[in-house]
C-alpha cells in the first residue's frame, strides 16, 4: 500500500483551556485506542517555535521590541555551520524583529536568540507547557541537549506534540496566560456521582499581556502580508505562523481569534519529503490545512483580536530603522512600530531632512503562504 499524508489538528478555547476539537490522523475512525498523531505523535515544529522559543522571550524579558533590528546577512551556527533563510542566498540587510516575524526570517531568528540566549528561550518554552525538550540527557548513549542555537528554527531532539505546540499559542492569545489543556470538566455516575473531577484548572502567567499584545500584533502581519496569508479568514482577524521543517516533512500553521486557538500539521508518519509528493513543494499540502483551520476558527468569528490593546500604544511611533530607537523629527530612516509606553522614553534620534512619502513602513507586502521555511 502506497504511504499517504497524514494530518493532526487541535483546537482550544483559549479562555479555559478546553479542548473543543481535536484530529489525530485522516480519514473515519474505525478502531479505538488507535495512533493519535495530535496528542501521541512528536514532531519537529519548525518556524512556528521562533515566536515561542525566541521572540516571545526577547520581548518579555531581554528589552528588545518589535523595532529591534537585526542585520540578515551571511550567518554562521556557533559550530561554522550556514545558516540558510528559506528564500535564498538573497539577504535583506537590516530588518526589525516585526519583519522577520512576518516573513519567517530564518537568520534574524538565530541571530536574536544568540543574544538573548539559548537558555532563556529553552527556560520560556518549559513555563509554555513543552514536556518532551531535552537538556543534557543520554540517549543510546550519547549526550542531547535542546538549549542551542537551532532552538529558535524549531530544531529538536525529539520533537514536540500538536497539542502542546497549540496550548503554547493559546497562551499568547490568552494574554500571556498558560491554561492547561482539558478533555473534560467531570465524570458522573448515573446518580449524578462524582467519579472524576477536573474543574480545577492549572494556570500561570508565562508572558506579560503587554508581550502577548505585541506577539499578536506582528502575527497578524504573518497572516494579512506575510508567509500566512493562505490563512486569511474574512469574518474575523487571524494571528498565526506557519512552520515547514527540512525537505517540507511537517508543514504547520499555528494560530488564533479570539476565541479559539487551532494548531494544523500535515506530513508522512515516516518522514517521506512532500515536496516529492502530488503536493509539490507542500504547498499542496498547507491546502486541506487551512480548509480545516478556517473550518474551526470561524466558529468564534466576528471579534477584534485587541482585547489587549490597553496594554499598549494605541498610536504608532516613528523608530529608526537600523537602530530601533524612537525618531523624533523628521529622518531618513523612520518606520512605523507599536511599541509599549514604558518604551517611549528610551533612546532617540534626531536629523535629516525628510517626507512622508520617503517612509518605510512595517507592514509592506510579503512572500505567500505555501513557501518552506
Amino acid at each position: 500500500m502506497t504511504p499517504q499524508p497524514q494530518v493532526s489538528l487541535t483546537l482550544e478555547d483559549q479562555r479555559t483551556g478546553y479542548v473543543a476539537a481535536i484530529a489525530g490522523g485522516r480519514g473515519d475512525k474505525t478502531a479505538s485506542r488507535t495512533l493519535n498523531r495530535a496528542t501521541q505523535t512528536l514532531r519537529q515544529p519548525g518556524s512556528t517555535f521562533k515566536v515561542v522559543s525566541t521572540y516571545a522571550p526577547a520581548l518579555d524579558a531581554a528589552g528588545k521590541t518589535l523595532a529591534t533590528t537585526y542585520v540578515d546577512e551571511p550567518y554562521t551556527y556557533s559550530d561554522g555551520t550556514p545558516v540558510r533563510n528559506w528564500y535564498g542566498e538573497a539577504y535583506r540587510g537590516t530588518t526589525t524583529i516585526r519583519t522577520a516575524i512576518r516573513d519567517s526570517m530564518n537568520i534574524i531568528a538565530v541571530k536574536c536568540l544568540t543574544d538573548i540566549t539559548p537558555e532563556l528561550g529553552y527556560a520560556y518554552l518549559l513555563n509554555f507547557g513543552f514536556t518532551t525538550l531535552v537538556d543534557n540527557e543520554e540517549i543510546n548513549g550519547s549526550i542531547y541537549s535542546d538549549v542551542r542555537q537551532t532552538l529558535a528554527l524549531g530544531g529538536v531532539t525529539n520533537g514536540v506534540k500538536n497539542i502542546e505546540l497549540n496550548a503554547a499559542y493559546a497562551t499568547i492569545a490568552n494574554g500571556g496566560v498558560y491554561m492547561e489543556p482539558k478533555f473534560y470538566t467531570k465524570i458522573t455516575d448515573h446518580d449524578g456521582n462524582v467519579i472524576l473531577d477536573n474543574t480545577n484548572q492549572k494556570t500561570r502567567t508565562v508572558l506579560k499581556d503587554s508581550t502577548a499584545y505585541l506577539l499578536t500584533s506582528a502575527m497578524e502581519d504573518v497572516v494579512t502580508s506575510g508567509t500566512g496569508t493562505m490563512c486569511q479568514i474574512t469574518e474575523t482577524p487571524v494571528a498565526g505562523k506557519t512552520g515547514t521543517t527540512s525537505d517540507e516533512n511537517d508543514v504547520w500553521f499555528a494560530g488564533f481569534s479570539n476565541y479559539y486557538t487551532c494548531t494544523t500539521w500535515a506530513g508522512y508518519d515516516e518522514n517521506t519529503n512532500l515536496s516529492g509528493s502530488e503536493a509539490g513543494d507542500g504547498a499542496g499540502a498547507r491546502e486541506p490545512l487551512v480548509l480545516r483551520f478556517h473550518a474551526a476558527l470561524r466558529c468564534g468569528a466576528g471579534d477584534d483580536l485587541h482585547s489587549l490593546r490597553e496594554a499598549c500604544s494605541q498610536r504608532p511611533v516613528r523608530c529608526h530603522l537600523h537602530h530601533g530607537v524612537l525618531c523624533k523629527g523628521h529622518h531618513p530612516h523612520r518606520v512605523l512600530q507599536r511599541i509599549l509606553p514604558s518604551e517611549h522614553g528610551k533612546g532617540g534620534c534626531t536629523g535629516g531632512d525628510d517626507t512622508d512619502n520617503k517612509h518605510r513602513f512595517c507592514r509592506a507586502a510579503g512572500p505567500g503562504c505555501g513557501q518552506p521555511e
